[in-house]
């Protein structure tokens, strides 16, 4: 299940973006201010750049992580530490796969990009089980990273 994130759902995006493993495979690993993080989360809420959606494996159940892409293709995803470890991320990406097909009609790409920090073992297995495809190698803020794609 999939809610695309409203105002009141800020500071569990925040907890999500902030934790420390998510920190470490990003592509800016800093901490993040919580002063920083209502700033990019109140452009996000009004943004047609960027979509995010928590994602949970039923409609009433808790949130296991969310879900981002862009206007131009580009996937991220979080899983909440407390559900990593049992496979889940594969799963929240087919789903959400199928999800932009079904129920997004208004977007207008067709190929889905990942592009993942070379040493990120874990989204590098969880992206080729999705069905991902590695492409190249890319840079990505100034970063050698991984380029994943997938066909819509």
């Amino acid at each position: 299940h999939f809610k695309k994130v409203e105002s009141s759902d800020i500071w569990l995006i925040y907890e999500f973006a902030n934790d420390a493993k998510t920190r470490a495979m990003s592509f800016e690993t800093s901490e993040i201010s919580r002063q920083q993080h209502q700033k990019w989360f109140e452009k996000i809420l009004i943004s047609t750049d960027e979509y995010i959606f928590l994602a949970a494996l039923e409609e009433c159940s808790p949130y296991i992580g969310f879900v981002k892409v862009n206007r131009n293709g580009m996937i991220g995803i979080s899983v909440a530490k407390e559900f990593r470890g049992y496979g889940l991320g594969s799963n929240l990406i087919t789903s959400f796969l199928r999800f932009l097909r079904e129920e997004l009609s208004n977007i207008d790409f067709r190929i889905i990009i990942a592009l993942i920090k070379n040493e990120n073992d874990a989204s590098i297995r969880t992206f080729e089980k999705a069905g991902f495809k590695f492409k190249s190698l890319d840079i990505y803020k100034g970063e050698t990273c991984l380029r994943y794609e997938i066909e819509l």
